[in-house]
């Protein structure tokens, strides 16, 4: 009896655990599962968002372009027409020079019949003895006095024709500048518009990001969960895995998805297929695949395109390292072939250095400035002058070439330009590297110093020099200087918090520019009291840029602004001048910025102040203006690197593929085609078709 009332209470105790345990479990995941649904709506909807504010960002991109392209046709017209006008005021002065000494010939010529008898005019006829000859000189003196009138009358019969067209051309150069001005209107608001998308696109998409790792969370949460209750059930195998036999897929192929996959015409080539999915291209083919924002054009890359849902992008492209190499669009394919050779190596080895980089993405790097700017074939297909690019035989020629630091390939930062200086590791972003320290990028001539980045033969026409440039277009009128000023001095007595630079700038985050501000334009003289700059110094009349060597003037070592002099009617006020770049990039007016540490600031006009930056990017290893520069100078491309890096050393590495995150192309239906047949293998590596060259399939998550 014992034993039965045992096995009872036993069996009872099963079946109450069991109810405990498993509608508990199913509840969880229930959850979960909403949570995630949820989440992916939402995921699904910010992704849409993403793609109409792309659209829209590309939309005004083409206005801006248009606009620009007006605005410098206008330009150049007006141009023209203040030359033509300047040319015919020319005319109009020498034809009024003429017509005097023509009058004056005239009065010269008249008087000569009287001059020659030395008499005044009325003696001279009373005493004529020959008439004859006296009619003779007066025929004569007839004659040329009509000339000299009818050559009077059509000299100002030309300048009247040539003020006629100085008053057209006033009128067509007023309304040039109408255009101009409304064209500049215009082409601001675009600009600002663009400005705003961007921003609500950075947002949006750092949103995505965090969706995704949220969902993929929940995904890891809800496979723990069935991983529990399959342990608690038991299989008596006596340990865990699918057997020998066994079925079904790896974990790792779970998160990476299932997929969809169909013909152009929408025709099912294969559904439900494990992911990752590969595409691997035959011979020396290579892809083309449906962009993710403009649809007019598609990217083409080589080897393989790889599919999966486990990640944060819509394709990663797996391809040897010298391809990628070659398809990455850092610098014109024409630059000597000394600079193309210095990027190919600095690019390969910040690669190597970056494997693994990207790990929790399941690739290394991504495609975009983040770490290289990749675009694939197109690159390497570009020619000079008909040939084979510069940059591919640059690529070609330092094969597996890397740069060492301490027996390490070096992560080779490079940039834009450096305006003359580059910077440390340490100075940017903290953390000392050894190879990465501030280097002079310099040369004298005349006892004067100029920057590498800055050689003509480096730059296109209508490219902007990054060496030193102003960047926007709006003016800083002597009203704007105060309140820039006055901001920085803001900023600098509260510490430059965040709580500081929201007050100052138009919105929390600087998103726009100017009035917006919680400070309005000019509010801050009156909240600063008799610390405003008006208040130190009286009316501004001199900014000067002081940099760290202490000169004003730049020399071999000059590498940041440090101090700004503010020189007033009533004294001098030394201002941080990193903290005036703060106040200067949160409030300027328009998209006015200062793109580097290291700037001047120019008096134009007592309403034009011009700011100039010296640099772009992070300024930390090669400046690529700067390698050009060195380049047409001669310089080898090994003196090169040597210049931007400390202490390197050369060497060969022979590695595996590289992986990069697609962010230019795919998404939720990704359309691909090859210029030669290509293989689908599943996540279990099993090829589940051959596609011919040429034919388009579409791969949908």
């Amino acid at each position: 009896m014992k034993r039965i009332l045992w096995i009872i209470a036993l069996l009872g105790a099963f079946i109450l655990s069991y109810m405990h345990i498993y509608p508990v479990v199913a509840d969880e995941l229930d959850d979960i599962y909403k949570e995630k649904s949820q989440k992916e709506k939402q995921l699904s909807s910010l992704v849409s968002s993403i793609k109409q504010l792309s659209a829209s960002n590309a939309s005004l991109g083409y206005k801006i372009s248009a606009v620009k392209k007006q605005l410098k046709n206008a330009e150049q017209l007006t141009h023209e027409l203040e030359a033509s006008i300047d040319k015919y005021v020319d005319k109009v002065t020498k034809q009024d020079i003429e017509i005097l000494e023509t009058k004056r010939q005239l009065a010269k010529r008249v008087s000569y019949i009287y001059v020659e008898s030395k008499l005044l005019p009325y003696t001279y006829l009373l005493q004529i003895k020959d008439l004859g000859e006296f009619l003779d000189k007066a025929a004569v003196y007839s004659y040329l006095f009509r000339t000299y009138l009818q050559k009077i009358k059509e000299l100002n019969r030309k300048q009247e024709y040539y003020r006629g067209i100085i008053e057209q051309q006033k009128k067509q150069k007023q309304q040039l500048k109408a255009q101009i001005f409304k064209l500049r209107k215009i082409y601001s608001n675009l600009l600002a518009r663009q400005k705003l998308i961007r921003a609500q696109i950075a947002a949006k998409s750092a949103a995505k990001a965090q969706l995704v790792n949220e969902i993929v969370s929940l995904s890891k949460k809800a496979e723990e969960i069935i991983a529990r209750k399959a342990a608690s059930q038991g299989d008596g195998s006596g340990g865990g895995g699918n057997g020998s036999g066994g079925g079904g897929v790896t974990p790792d192929q779970e998160r990476a998805g299932s997929f969809k996959i169909t013909d152009s015409s929408g025709n099912v080539i294969a559904e439900n297929v494990t992911g990752p999915i590969r595409l691997r291209v035959l011979g020396n083919g290579y892809f083309f695949v449906s962009p993710t924002t403009d649809s007019r054009r598609y990217f083409k890359y080589r080897d393989t395109l790889e599919f999966r849902k486990d990640t944060n992008v819509y394709v990663i492209n797996e391809l040897s390292m010298q391809s990628y190499i070659k398809g990455l669009g850092e610098i014109p394919s024409c630059w000597p072939i000394e600079a193309a050779k210095a990027q190919a190596v600095a690019a390969r080895s910040y690669a190597i250095a970056s494997f693994n980089k990207r790990s929790a993405h399941k690739f290394d790097v991504y495609d975009t400035p983040a770490d290289q700017n990749y675009v694939g074939v197109d690159k390497e297909l570009e020619k000079c002058g008909g040939k084979t690019s510069n940059w591919v035989r640059g690529v070609d020629a330092t094969d597996k070439e890397v740069m060492l630091s301490g027996g390490q390939v070096i992560m080779a930062y490079f940039h834009s330009a450096d305006g003359g200086h580059t910077l440390s590791t340490a100075e940017v972003w903290g953390g000392s590297r050894a190879y990465a320290q501030a280097r002079s990028d310099r040369y004298s001539s005349n006892g004067k110093w100029f920057s590498y980045d800055n050689i003509d033969a480096c730059y296109g026409r209508g490219w902007v020099r990054r060496s030193y440039w102003v960047a926007g277009n709006s003016t800083i009128t002597y009203a704007w200087l105060e309140d820039l000023i006055d901001a920085a001095i803001y900023l600098k007595e509260h510490g430059a918090s965040t709580g500081a630079q929201d007050a100052v700038a138009c919105l929390p985050g600087g998103y726009c520019r100017g009035g917006y501000a919680n400070f309005a334009f000019g509010k801050i003289k009156y909240v600063l009291g008799g610390h405003s700059i008006n208040s130190k110094v009286g009316e501004v009349s001199q900014v000067v840029q002081i940099y760290n060597d202490g000169s004003s003037v730049i020399g071999q070592h000059s590498r940041y602004t440090k101090t700004l002099k503010i020189v007033g009617s009533n004294g001098t006020y030394f201002l941080d001048a990193q903290m005036f770049k703060l106040a200067y990039n949160l409030r300027s007016p328009g998209n006015n910025w200062l793109a580097s540490t290291l700037y001047d600031v120019v008096k134009r006009s007592k309403n034009d102040w011009k700011f100039y930056s010296r640099g772009f990017g992070h300024r930390i290893g090669m400046s690529q203006f700067g390698a050009c520069g060195r380049a047409y100078k001669g310089q080898s491309y090994h003196t090169i690197l040597k210049a931007y890096y400390s202490s390197i050393s050369f060497a060969t590495r022979a590695v595996r593929k590289i992986r990069v995150g697609i962010t230019k192309a795919g998404g939720n239906i990704t359309t691909v085609y090859a210029n030669n047949s290509f293989d689908v293998i599943d996540g279990k590596g099993k090829v589940i078709k051959q596609v011919p060259a040429n034919t388009k399939i579409n791969i949908i998550r």
